[in-house]
């Protein structure tokens, strides 16, 4: 997992529930963020492979 991925994932994790996370980022990053959130159950947007929005709930 590259520092990046892990340094959103962190992010995400300090977030307050009911927060939106928004990423921009390169395609393949944000694909495999997007995995990631999906396998921890939050509902994820991935706009034209260019912005990634998630509302962090728990």
């Amino acid at each position: 997992m590259s520092k990046r991925l892990q340094d959103y994932l962190i992010d995400f994790i300090n977030l307050p529930n009911g927060e939106i996370f928004i990423v921009r980022d390169e395609c393949n990053t944000l694909k495999r963020l997007k995995l990631i959130l999906l396998a921890l159950g939050q509902e994820v947007q991935l706009n034209n492979c260019e912005e990634l929005i998630c509302r962090k709930k728990i």
